[in-house]
């Protein structure tokens, strides 16, 4: 017996693009594909037929993604729905979430990412269990996927704009749709790190890339990697690494000449 998947996408190539990933895991065998390009037909299709998951876009003309799970949901369909979504998406997916979806995949999705969701959602053994038995999130487990979610979107979005001088925590809490106050806390709590900390980081890593090439001044690097002023960054990155920026690049040019 396979599981059937039925795949929604208004671009044709992203969901072939799936149906090869799926074809390429070792237990392809056990998953059959079927796609339609709108919610429309979706929604026909979970009518007249029986499926085992379903795979939607988040952003479609005329049907949205959430209005989909919302439909299918009405409809009787309690088995898992997951989204595709962009970085920039996560108001849709959190919409999503509460419309009844019960996970999502990033685009473009990576064949390790499907086949783990695949085996998570339908499960070879049957001893293995999907997260909720009737294919939906109770509200703790809804929520705990939300915040999970929440963290993903605000870290990648820290990592899109830390050249920013001017980012901030409020930049990114309103970015995710959440409050300061609690994005503050749980900020803290999901990455064990606080904002300014984690952004200081995420800096500094980037700035020890730029180091390695001995073209560029440390001047040069300090405004790439999102701080005012040269001394500024000098202090922030002895803070995370126990050595001033120009000590790293001394011993690295001399590590490159030896």
């Amino acid at each position: 017996m396979k599981y059937v998947i039925l795949i929604v996408d208004d671009e044709p190539c992203v969901a072939e693009g799936i149906i090869l990933k799926i074809k390429r895991m070792k237990l392809s065998d056990a998953y059959e594909a079927v796609t339609c390009s709108s919610g429309k037909q979706a929604v026909a299709l979970v009518r007249e037929r029986a499926f085992d998951m379903v795979i939607t876009d988040i952003r479609m003309p005329f049907m949205s993604g959430t209005q989909l799970i919302k439909e299918i949901r009405k409809c009787g369909f309690d088995k898992p729905v997951l989204v595709l979504s962009g970085y920039d998406d996560f108001e849709y997916v959190r919409e999503a979430f509460v419309n009844g979806a019960n996970d999502y995949m990033l685009k473009p999705v990576a064949i390790q990412e499907l086949e783990k969701k695949l085996l998570h959602y339908l499960p070879q053994n049957e001893q293995e269990k999907p997260l909720a038995a009737d294919g939906l999130l109770g509200q703790k487990e809804e929520e705990a996927f939300v915040y999970d979610r929440v963290i993903t979107y605000a870290v990648q979005y820290i990592y899109d704009n830390y050249k920013n001088k001017m980012l901030s925590m409020e930049d990114v809490a309103k970015h995710v749709s959440v409050s300061y106050g609690h994005f503050s806390g749980l900020f803290r709590k999901e990455t064990g790190m606080t904002f300014p900390s984690f952004l200081r980081k995420v800096r500094v890593e980037k700035a020890i890339e730029l180091l390695e090439d001995p073209f560029l001044k440390i001047a040069d690097i300090c405004y790439q990697v999102g701080y005012k002023y040269p001394q500024q960054f000098s202090n922030e990155f002895k803070r995370v690494t126990g050595v001033y920026p120009s000590q790293y690049k001394k011993k690295k040019n001399e590590e490159n000449r030896t």
